[in-house]
């Protein structure tokens, strides 16, 4: 199951790091408009909490791929294209 959390605040990095431990999602796409946040969660869900790392939990052998996407959260067109092929989108934006 692909899972997409919109929105890496305080509350989206907490449900990327439980997603990317979980074994219910094969993929799980943190998604912001900011790549200080997307870095952060990812960050925090790869264990690295020192530095920003893009290497996947799925790299590292535990849990789902783990995908970064910086994106303009407030166009239509943009989110209707990233959620294609998405199976659960989790809305955790102000």
């Amino acid at each position: 199951m692909r899972i997409a959390v919109l929105g890496t605040g305080r509350i989206g990095r907490m449900l990327v790091r439980e997603l990317a431990r979980s074994s219910i999602a094969s993929e799980v796409l943190a998604v912001d408009g900011s790549a200080a946040a997307v870095a952060e969660a990812v960050a925090l869900a790869t264990g690295d909490t020192a530095q920003a790392s893009h290497q996947t939990p799925e790299e590292t052998g535990r849990g789902p791929r783990l995908r970064s996407v910086t994106v303009d959260l407030g166009s239509y067109e943009t989110l209707v294209e990233l959620l294609r092929g998405v199976d659960v989108a989790i809305a955790a934006l102000p």
